[in-house]
């Protein structure tokens, strides 16, 4: 898919979509359900979630999604500490 026909499906030039590639310009929250569905992907996909996560785990909102995503990337030492101060 090009540059401009993904802008044309979102309502936007194809300048806009490079910027959004390039990280200048963030993706309007709401224009994620737009973008899902013209790559055929699911939100998940965009914060590199499996989309096959089922229970409790695909309940969460993207806040939730987002923190759980930082918490991958701290080292275990860190991880066990945020769980604690959580609990």
């Amino acid at each position: 898919m090009s540059q401009s026909d993904l802008g044309n499906s979102l309502g936007v030039t194809f300048q806009q979509i490079q910027k959004y590639e390039n990280g200048g310009n963030a993706v309007a929250s709401t224009r994620i359900p737009a973008l899902c569905q013209t790559l055929e992907i699911s939100p998940n996909d965009l914060f590199g979630v499996s989309a096959r996560m089922d229970g409790e785990l695909s309940q969460l909102d993207s806040w939730a999604m987002k923190t759980a995503l930082k918490m991958q990337e701290l080292s275990p030492a860190m991880r066990q500490n945020a769980v604690e101060a959580v609990n």
